[in-house]
Parts: C-alpha cells; sequence; structure tokens
C-alpha cells in the first residue's frame, strides 16, 4: 500500500508528464530517405559479403554512415520486399563522401 506521500507524488508526476511523451522506438520517419544512383550490392556489415541488391532509382531510410571507405547503412521498406544493411556511400543521392 502507498503512503500518502507517494501517492501525491504519483499524482503530480501524473499531471506533469503528457500521455506518450516517453520514448518511442524509431519510426521510418525519423530517418531521411535518399535515392540509390546505381544498381549497388548491399552488405550486411561494410565491406563484407552482399547478400542482396539495391537497384536504381529506390529510395531508401539513411541510418548512418560510417568514415572511409564510405559505407552507410540503409533500410528497404516495400511491401514484400524488407531489407537493412549496408551499402557504398557513392551509390546514394545527397551523401557526401568524407
Amino acid at each position: 500500500m502507498l503512503s500518502k506521500r507517494h501517492a501525491a507524488a504519483l499524482a503530480l508526476i501524473a499531471t506533469l508528464v503528457a500521455p506518450g511523451s516517453f520514448a518511442t522506438p524509431a519510426l521510418a520517419q525519423d530517418f531521411p530517405e535518399v535515392t540509390v544512383l546505381r544498381s549497388t550490392p548491399i552488405f550486411r556489415n561494410p565491406g563484407h559479403r552482399p547478400f542482396g541488391q539495391l537497384a536504381k532509382g529506390e529510395r531508401v531510410m539513411l541510418h548512418e554512415c560510417t568514415e572511409l571507405p564510405g559505407y552507410c547503412q540503409v533500410s528497404l521498406r516495400q511491401p514484400g520486399r524488407r531489407l537493412t544493411g549496408w551499402v557504398n556511400s557513392e551509390a546514394l543521392d545527397g551523401v557526401v563522401a568524407k
């Protein structure tokens, strides 16, 4: 059983915290979309054996990029096709290789 002091503290917290204001998992809207400039392999880890291919013109979500040699983690979310992996940054529109 809560003491009156604990109940009052919880009531105060409940009035200060708006519903849905707690951190939620990242959504697609949190990541910028970029276009694939040319057909390119997608890797599970930068520079390792490819497991898939992205086609020229596909739109992917950009998560992060590494330093040289310039790989970026991307996700493709299309009906029937979902990929997350790393691609060469030069194959993406708007990504500047360092």
